[in-house]
């Protein structure tokens, strides 16, 4: 799966894959790009609606990498991707959730085009939707 793009693909597993980025705002960029394509595409008609993709992002320094076997893709370690699948586990479909980590990083023009929609369960995570 080639994304193109400032991302780099790492990790693809059964339930997605997982994209570093070196800056949030790349992060969110990518994101958005993703979720505004999900709707216009063309979508067979048994996906009634398309398709309702989940997107995370958080920032946090790596522990520590492996190279795949197989993939030679890195696979990155650490408590910063735990933060990021489990903000993925709350996170509906079509949405963007993104932490507080992310959100102070992010320049004020991009924080304010994006629209909050939901209340989050803490004041970690803040949902999105286009």
């Amino acid at each position: 799966v080639g994304i193109g793009g400032p991302g780099t693909e790492h990790c693809l597993d059964l339930s997605g894959i997982m994209v570093s980025f070196h800056t949030a705002e790349d992060a969110i960029d990518f994101c958005v790009a993703v979720q505004r394509t999900a709707q216009v595409v063309d979508w067979p008609r048994q996906l009634d609606g398309g398709i309702k993709i989940k997107l995370a992002v958080h920032t946090s320094p790596c522990i520590s990498t492996h190279i795949h076997p197989i993939t030679q893709k890195a696979w990155y370690y650490g408590p910063g991707v735990l933060t990021a699948y489990r903000m993925l586990g709350v996170t509906l479909g079509g949405e963007i959730s993104v932490s507080h980590n992310v959100v102070t990083q992010l320049p004020q023009a991009l924080r304010t085009s994006l629209t909050f929609t939901r209340s989050p369960p803490s004041c970690y995570v803040t949902w999105y939707t286009l």
